[in-house]
């Protein structure tokens, strides 16, 4: 190829890939400037992403990363002031991140529709979940739960 073309070629692509949508990902902002907690991707065969972003001061989702059989304990707790999210993987880390947010706050829970994403962990994951926002203080608001539906008929 002549190096001129092939020079030409080479700024044509670079300059698309620098103006290409990233794709969200915890941690990153959406377009109202909310730290993104998590990105479902919906549950049909087109994979639409569908990024949660944080709407209150305080957000936490629990996760099984790993199978039925071999679960993997992850929980993600989400910032808005700080624009951050924190992840844990053992209670222990759960714990520490848990004792930095300010006593008495509000915080909700960030879930999807049909299947919870803890499916499967043992069965007092969200109870010791709800005894680490207790002792520090923390208001869970139940009824004000955040859940995303991811089911094709619903635009997800």
């Amino acid at each position: 190829m002549n190096p001129l073309l092939r020079l030409c070629v080479l700024y044509a692509v670079s300059s698309f890939a620098a103006f290409a949508e990233e794709e969200p990902k915890p941690g990153s902002l959406s377009e109202e400037g909310n730290v993104i907690l998590h990105v479902f991707h919906s549950a049909d065969s087109k994979r639409v992403m569908l990024p949660v972003a944080l709407q209150d001061d305080y957000g936490f989702m629990v996760f099984n990363d790993g199978s039925e059989d071999k679960p993997k304990l992850h929980i993600r707790i989400g910032s808005r002031k700080e624009k951050k999210v924190f992840e844990a993987y053992n209670w222990e880390e759960a714990k520490t991140i848990v004792a930095k947010l300010p006593e008495g706050a509000r915080i909700h829970y960030y879930g999807k529709c049909l299947c919870p994403t803890y499916y499967t962990l043992p069965e007092d994951t969200w109870d010791k979940m709800m005894g680490l926002l207790k002792g520090r203080k923390l208001v869970y608001v139940e009824e004000e739960d955040r859940i995303t539906c991811d089911c094709p008929r619903n635009g997800g």
